[in-house]
């Protein structure tokens, strides 16, 4: 996990508390990834601290950019979040969210939002 958050330090608020606190609830997976799978998975959706934008926003940010260089540091880690990913099985469920704001007028009743 080192490896893959070594580039987002620069970018990323506190990358490396997060990541041990990601990774010291991974200690023992019970879903077939390894410490450091799990972990990618769990700092990806950790909640961002007040003034700071979480890693998820950063990463989608850059993703959404067209500029691709703003991609790069984040490839090692890519790799492992992507992998844990692809070990994980699909299930097909509704999620819910909490956001701070009223989004009914942007998504009204009746229709479907991917």
């Amino acid at each position: 996990m080192n490896t893959a958050i070594k580039n987002l330090e620069k970018i990323i608020y506190k990358i490396e508390r997060n990541a041990w606190i990601a990774f010291e609830r991974s200690i023992q997976p019970s879903d077939g990834l390894t410490s450091d799978e799990s972990a990618s998975i769990q700092l990806y959706t950790m909640e961002g601290k007040p003034g700071y934008q979480p890693l998820s926003m950063q990463i989608n940010a850059a993703l959404r950019d067209e500029d691709r260089d703003l991609l790069t540091p984040d490839f090692s880690y890519f790799k492992l979040i992507l992998t844990a990913l692809w070990k994980l099985t699909s299930v097909n469920k509704q999620v819910w969210r909490g956001v701070k704001a009223d989004l009914r007028g942007k998504y009204p009743i009746g229709k479907t939002f991917v």
